[in-house]
């Protein structure tokens, strides 16, 4: 059974379980402090467009094979969100048709393209998450500042207010605005601009049910929203489990070999991550638990508390911080037994 992620199936989901279930808007490509996203010409990127009319977008200035890689990317996608469309830079850099993305520097683009316009926008941008985690009294700093100053709840609000505004317009919204930007409304206006790390660091707490105007299947829907009542209600089955990692195959970690035809499809096109780290993190666990050289995996992991190799600091391509760790561990072991 499909749920199309809509205003209305979002707020269904809500008031059956509960839970905030937001798409996120206002994510910067480029944040108040200048920290930029990747060039939008990164090898194998994944990157996130919003579709416009034409004259809502100013086109940007770049050099022609850019500019017609962007393009053939862009009108060549099977993606079927009438929103949202999202693309890969091959890992080459070249395009089935030749052509080559080579900007170096260029992360906010925009490219007119007959009636449209697609602006590049942050990867997560219009992505709906379970945000329940946010509305917690200890999780948000902003929530203790609200219930002190009797703001409304800044998570909550978005989806509790329920009231006609002066307009004639119901207020309540399952969109939920990132203020990247925000200004001050008032000297009692505790708001203050938000970074981009502040969202890299909270949104892995959240639940990612897919994209904004995408169908997903209920049984991919996270376990606080997977309830009989929401399956009773939209005529899925019960009973079922979903959801799954995948611990190999992942994109530039295993090369495909073209000789064994159209396999498995590891990119779904629907959304811009891979959560590598948790794939990496499975592997890890799985081989600690499960090995017969217990002693060997259990000083690997005794080690991996005291050496501390944070992944975000490894430069090397396609080396994880743990296969790093399992470098150092069987170097220190070689040298202490010889």
């Amino acid at each position: 059974m499909m749920i199309e992620l809509n205003f209305d199936n979002l707020m269904t989901l809500h008031d059956l379980t509960g839970q905030y279930v937001y798409a996120v808007v206002g994510l910067p490509l480029i944040d108040i402090d200048g920290i930029k996203q990747p060039s939008v010409c990164e090898l194998g990127l994944r990157s996130r467009w919003e579709i416009l009319d034409a004259s809502e977008c100013t086109e940007t200035a770049m050099n022609d094979q850019t500019r017609a890689a962007l393009a053939e990317l862009l009108t060549e996608s099977n993606d079927m969100n009438t929103m949202l469309r999202d693309i890969d830079i091959p890992i080459t850099g070249v395009t089935q048709d030749g052509n080559v993305c080579n900007a170096t520097n260029l992360v906010e683009v925009e490219i007119v393209i007959e009636s449209q316009c697609f602006k590049r926008v942050h990867p997560d941008e219009y992505s709906v998450f379970d945000m329940t985690y946010w509305t917690l009294p200890d999780t948000h700093p902003g929530n203790m500042v609200a219930m002190m100053n009797n703001h409304m709840h800044p998570i909550k609000k978005w989806i509790d207010i329920d009231e006609w505004d002066d307009d004639g317009w119901d207020d309540t919204s399952v969109i939920l605005k990132y203020p990247a930007f925000y200004e001050p409304v008032d000297e009692n206006d505790t708001l203050a601009p938000h970074p981009i790390q502040r969202w890299n660091t909270h949104s892995t707490k959240f639940s990612k049910l897919g994209r904004f105007g995408d169908p997903e299947k209920f049984v991919d829907l996270p376990n606080e929203l997977r309830l009989d009542e929401v399956a009773t209600h939209f005529g899925a089955e019960t009973g079922v489990s979903g959801g799954g990692i995948l611990v190999c195959g992942s994109p530039r970690e295993v090369e495909n070999d073209p000789e064994l035809g159209q396999v498995f499809e590891i990119a779904h096109g629907r959304d811009t991550a891979w959560n590598l780290h948790r794939q990496r993190e499975w592997v890890w666990y799985n081989i600690a638990i499960e090995k017969e050289d217990q002693l060997r995996q259990r000083m690997a992991w005794a080690l991996s508390q005291i050496l501390v190799v944070a992944k975000d600091a490894i430069a090397i391509q396609g080396v994880s911080s743990e296969l790093l760790l399992l470098f150092v561990f069987f170097t220190i072991r070689y040298r202490v037994c010889h």
